[in-house]
């Protein structure tokens, strides 16, 4: 089943709108001539006026008809972000976080805003009641007045605090809640650019193994994820490079039939060959997420995001024993490398809705929403996120945080040899930071190789960023162009336009794999 209609009416949106102009000059050009021959015609026949003598007026008509027309407004719609209907404020939002994207952040912002959220709800109808009673007591207003600064913060706080406490606190994550969908009707989801994501992937999953004996007892994820280092030792860079471009011998291996070339005839260069295969094989089904190697890898875009895709943009139900959502799901979107951006703006959509279920009006404006229109003076700008909730997600991690933090004069058993007597106040700090065991770089012959290997990921990406509800057109072609700049390729022409249905979640066997 193919889904092009929202990605089609992105390409062709600037198409449409150059085929729009070239019309109206056309039309434009006609009118004038049908201005001036009339004129000419009628002051001929009268023999009133020469042209001559009202060419200045004539000109000061043409020019006012023209600018006239070219005020015209299209008709084509941009994207833009949606606000809430009422109905929709009062929902539960489901957070699907994808891995290595920044999730972790969000999901102890939920958790400290639930408890925000309760405090102040108990705390503000306390005061309430005081002022009530205060009220009721002098009976003046002017000794009242409105409520002070400190409690219009609270308010704010409150609004804003108890917006993301509608976030559950159960997750989707890796296997867990996969089998969520069904039951929400709002979703938030963190993504990142695909190159880094798994790039990142590896790096913290190499630290992962050494720390956590767990991943060491023998199951499907550890068992691919050591030969995995076995064959490329030297980390992710050679991981990419090697199994994807390989050298001579590999190239000519690629489809692993296991016929052997004539020219090799030693048991070693046969083993050479045989093994050299396998890992080739090995580092293209972990890259692109075909068996598990470890869960965020395998637990890629397709898994977390051909549902919503599915309901976003198509209006075909399956027959199903849980409850199917309807159409007009909502899925807000935070991209790693625009975090506190996407934040403010889901927020502002979350705690003003303006457009009512049933009557369908509008009640606040939202044109400070509209990136593309930035530098109006004319918006609106009532809504400002509060310190409180800033703070909760200030930290956030961007795309070069997330980079590998080597610790300094690694000895043996990756101890740290450095003495120094601050070690032990930076404890919490070296657990978050991840240890690079290898060497971490990548080419860009690598990274643009890796591109087309994973053209689906790349798509379902792609895809994610164009439901979103509150990203803009200017914020989803901002991350397409990204993608092509790290990847050094127009990725809608190596991967196509086209995505595919596939139920992923039934084929990989998530409900049931095994770690």
């Amino acid at each position: 089943m193919k889904f092009q209609e929202l990605h089609q009416h992105h390409q062709h949106l600037q198409q449409h709108q150059q085929r729009r102009i070239r019309r109206n000059r056309f039309l434009r050009w006609i009118l004038y001539v049908s201005v001036v021959f009339t004129y000419t015609q009628w002051s001929r026949k009268w023999l009133l006026f020469p042209l001559s003598s009202t060419s200045s007026s004539l000109a000061s008509f043409n020019a006012e008809l023209l600018l006239n027309l070219s005020t015209v407004q299209t008709t084509t719609t941009i994207k833009s972000p949606k606000p809430l209907t009422m109905e929709q404020t009062t929902q539960p939002r489901l957070f699907v976080h994808i891995g290595k994207a920044g999730g972790t952040s969000i999901q102890v912002m939920v958790q400290k805003s639930t408890d925000k959220c309760h405090e102040l709800k108990k705390g503000l109808v306390i005061n309430k009641n005081i002022n009530k009673h205060k009220k009721n007591i002098n009976n003046n207003q002017d000794t009242i007045g409105n409520n002070s600064e400190e409690e219009e913060d609270q308010d704010q706080i409150q609004d804003q605090t108890c917006a993301i406490a509608q976030i559950e606190s159960k997750r989707v994550h890796l296997k867990a809640g996969q089998d969520r969908y069904p039951y929400y009707q709002q979703f938030l989801v963190n993504v990142r650019n695909p190159i880094d994501r798994l790039i990142s992937w590896y790096n913290y999953e190499s630290q992962s193994f050494y720390k956590e004996p767990r991943w060491k007892d023998g199951g499907i994820a550890s068992t691919n994820f050591q030969q995995l280092k076995e064959c490329y030792p030297d980390g992710i860079g050679q991981i990419i490079y090697d199994g994807l471009l390989g050298d001579t011998v590999q190239k000519n291996d690629d489809t692993d039939d296991g016929s052997i070339s004539s020219s090799i005839t030693t048991t070693t260069n046969l083993q050479s060959k045989s093994t050299a295969s396998r890992c080739r094989k090995l580092a293209k089904d972990c890259l692109r997420g075909d068996i598990m190697c470890f869960g965020h890898n395998f637990y890629n875009y397709e898994v977390y995001g051909e549902d919503l895709l599915r309901w976003k943009l198509t209006t075909t139900t399956t027959t199903t024993t849980s409850p199917e959502p309807k159409n007009d799901i909502r899925v807000d979107v935070i991209r790693s490398e625009h975090s506190m951006e996407d934040f403010e703006t889901i927020i502002q959509l979350w705690t003003q809705p303006v457009v009512d279920a049933k009557m369908k009006t509008k009640t606040r404006s939202f044109l400070n929403l509209n990136k593309i229109n930035n530098n109006d003076d004319n918006q609106e700008t009532s809504f400002q996120l509060t310190d409180y909730v800033r703070g909760l997600y200030g930290k956030v991690r961007t795309i070069e945080d997330y980079q590998v933090k080597p610790k300094k004069a690694l000895g043996n058993g990756g101890k740290n040899n450095n003495n120094n007597n601050n070690n032990k106040n930076n404890n919490a700090q070296d657990k978050n930071d991840v240890i690079a065991p290898v060497n971490k770089s990548v080419s860009q012959e690598a990274v643009t190789a890796l591109c087309r290997w994973i053209c689906t990921e790349l798509k379902t990406y792609k895809y994610l960023l164009q439901i979103a509800d509150n990203l803009s057109e200017y914020d989803v072609q901002t991350s397409f162009n990204e993608l092509d700049e790290r990847c050094q390729i127009n990725v809608d022409q190596e991967c196509g336009t086209d995505w595919e249905y596939r139920n992923i979640k039934q084929q990989k066997k998530v409900f049931d794999m095994p770690w």
